[in-house]
């Protein structure tokens, strides 16, 4: 893919992000460095495990297993064509979802006629 193919696929945020990677940072001087040891883990490796849940899902990326940490464990994925664009992040949730049940004894006031069993 030509580049201009490749921005195309990208908004404007993701584009300003992708040139912060590549460009050279002052504020960052080592994230150029863990970005090139991921691509050299790209070809070598059948997954890659990662701590970075702010990196975005490239097209080299596709079809490549990837396990991302979420705080407590690496939750895996494929990356896939209409996952461009998008963080890690957004594939390894960090917190449990909540399932509200039915409401304790004293809870509210209506919690008088709800039978206990």
């Amino acid at each position: 893919m030509k580049s201009s193919e490749i921005n195309d696929l990208f908004n404007t945020r993701t584009k300003r992000k992708i040139d912060r990677i590549y460009s050279n940072s002052k504020k960052k001087p080592g994230s150029n460095v863990y970005v090139a040891s991921l691509y050299k883990k790209i070809n070598n490796k059948k997954l890659i495990k990662t701590h970075l849940r702010n990196f975005i899902v490239l097209p080299l990326l596709i079809n490549k297993r990837l396990a991302v940490h979420n705080g407590i464990v690496f939750n895996s994925f494929e990356a896939k064509i209409n996952m461009i664009g998008k963080y890690f992040g957004e594939f390894s949730i960090s917190y449990k979802f909540v399932n509200h049940g039915r409401p304790g004894l004293g809870a509210s006031k209506s919690s008088r006629f709800i039978p206990l069993r």
